[in-house]
């Protein structure tokens, strides 16, 4: 008896992509790889989901297969975020990535290199610390390391500390000491161009990662198949055409359709195209277009008019709750008032004006209880035409007495 094959998703939208699911980008790949071997270093850009990690981490793969002669590359990822707000914060993450890296390689570093590593970090001597550390994996191989710092996420930067880092590593990259890559949401073409930006000199070449071809796309969805997944005929074309080739939205659509229906179908697409667009997209957006420093300045700056917000069309009926709320309460207390005197009347065997006679109130109030014992009598009738006990009646009137009372001193 032949054994099913285990079916494995390929797709996850929530993390780069993968060896198996690395698709297209090869001329831009091996553009990257070989300058970085050269010395070369690089900008990339794209939009949110674009896949510029996913890049990042192919070039790493690449060059780490390729240390079988002369000096080693040493390939880093590095994936920056909000808190690290100074240069002595990036340093140490760089650092602390490096050593990782090593480790990875089964090469711990001591713990003696580890705090002198943290303690030139604090100092900004970024020089020094590749130095010591190269040095020591020099001695564990006998082989020199080229470090090749791949820099993700630097739109979480601001700018001053992002002209901060160029400055330090453009002393390393002069010295041939270090390649790198800044990946970035935005092209920071200002920078670029600036004459006194140290960026200028210290990026070799621009590149923005576009969104995938049809052919690529192609490749991305028969992935599926090699996991034993059925394809339905025709879903590439509508999946390239509703996607316009996002990686982010291909793996996404990709993951649910087979979580779902176990099977890859035009339907399914459709399905989650229309949840996407529906919800996805605004999560999305807030999620990757997180402010930095900068953008919360320069949002400030901007006219007040921009920052008003349009009149809420249910303003005036918040107004008139105070008016609902009065009309209520009155209605629920004169229920709940009618439903007691009949239970009452009821219970005492005689109809209500003659028992509250007997109580000894105000005779001038005679007339309001002649106009009211017609519908306590009625009320009277339905009771007991529905065998409800008069005991019962007092206690409902009861709750909707205290529903009237809550309902009133609710905010």
């Amino acid at each position: 008896m032949k054994k099913e094959k285990i079916k494995t998703n390929p797709y996850s939208p929530s993390r780069p992509a993968n060896e198996s699911t690395f698709v297209g980008r090869i001329p831009i790949k091996n553009q990257l790889v070989n300058g970085l071997k050269q010395g070369k270093s690089f900008a990339i850009y794209g939009s949110p989901g674009i896949g510029k990690a996913s890049l990042l981490l192919a070039v790493k793969n690449e060059l780490s297969s390729q240390a079988d002669q002369g000096i080693i590359p040493f390939p880093f990822y590095v994936k920056c975020h909000q808190t690290m707000d100074t240069t002595e914060k990036i340093l140490l993450h760089i650092t602390d990535e490096l050593i990782k890296t090593f480790h990875e390689c089964k090469m711990n570093c001591p713990q003696e290199i580890k705090t002198k590593l943290n303690k030139l970090a604090k100092a900004k001597n970024l020089e020094t610390s590749l130095n010591l550390i190269l040095k020591w994996a020099y001695d564990q191989r006998k082989r020199s390391h080229l470090p090749i710092l791949l820099l993700d996420r630097l739109h979480h930067i601001n700018k001053e500390v992002i002209y901060d880092m160029a400055t330090i590593f453009q002393t390393l990259v002069n010295k041939q000491q270090i390649s790198l890559i800044l990946s970035s949401e935005t092209e920071l073409s200002g920078e670029y161009r600036d004459d006194t930006s140290p960026l200028r000199h210290l990026i070799d070449d621009v590149i923005q990662i576009e969104e995938l071809t049809r052919e690529e796309t192609e490749l991305l969805v028969q992935k599926a198949s090699e996991h034993n997944w059925p394809i339905e005929k025709g879903v590439i074309n509508y999946l390239y055409e509703i996607t316009k080739g996002d990686p982010y939205r291909i793996h996404y659509y990709l993951n649910a359709v087979l979580l779902k229906d176990n099977r890859i179908s035009k339907k399914g697409l459709k399905q989650k195209d229309t949840e996407y667009t529906r919800n996805y997209l605004d999560r999305l957006q807030k999620r990757n277009h997180i402010p930095t420093e900068n953008q919360n300045q320069s949002s400030s700056k901007k006219p007040a008019t921009e920052n008003l917000q349009e009149p809420n069309p249910t303003q005036n009926q918040q107004k008139n709750r105070p008016i609902q709320k009065i009309v209520y309460c009155v209605v629920c207390s004169l229920i709940a008032f009618f439903m007691i005197a009949a239970a009452v009347a009821d219970l005492g065997g005689e109809n209500f004006k003659d028992w509250f006679n007997q109580q000894t109130l105000k005779k001038s109030i005679d007339l309001f209880f002649q106009g009211t014992n017609t519908l306590i009598h009625s009320l009277d009738y339905f009771f007991h035409s529905i065998i409800v006990d008069s005991y019962t009646v007092i206690m409902i009137a009861m709750l909707i007495c205290f529903f009237v009372i809550r309902y009133f001193l609710k905010k």
